[in-house]
């Protein structure tokens, strides 16, 4: 199999079910293909062997054509959904909330925390009766 290579192209988006039909009758000729050629007369033997990998190669074709297909369709999909969409709520920047308050009270939480530290200090520190 050859090298692949990605290409992007655009369309009139009345085309595109033509395009999108004429990648599916592609892809389908070639499993008609596969189907009305194959002939198998001894099945293990090179000749077979030969048969086999060429199925797989044109299966892989088909395989990248209906990936094509795929992505097609996905974006004309999104595309339509997107544009029937209602538009999103603009976002309002607002002036974060005073934390002034918030601070004093986290300094506090502190101030106990390390009261109680010290008082657990001490009892360890002092001499047990």
């Amino acid at each position: 199999m050859g090298q692949r290579v990605n290409i992007q192209y655009s369309i009139d988006i009345e085309k595109l079910p033509e395009e999108v039909n004429r990648l599916f009758l592609g892809a389908f000729m070639k499993l008609e293909e596969i189907i009305k050629t194959t002939k198998i007369e001894e099945i293990l033997s090179l000749e077979t062997l030969k048969e086999v990998d060429n199925i797989r190669v044109t299966l892989a074709d088909v395989d990248y054509a209906l990936n094509d297909i795929n992505n097609i369709i996905n974006g004309y999909v999104t595309f339509v959904t997107q544009k029937n969409a209602p538009p999103e709520p603009e976002i309002v920047e607002t002036e974060p909330p005073n934390n002034g308050e918030q601070n004093n009270d986290f300094e506090e939480k502190i101030a106990r925390f390390k009261e109680a530290m010290k008082a657990v200090d001490q009892d360890e520190v002092a001499p047990s009766g």
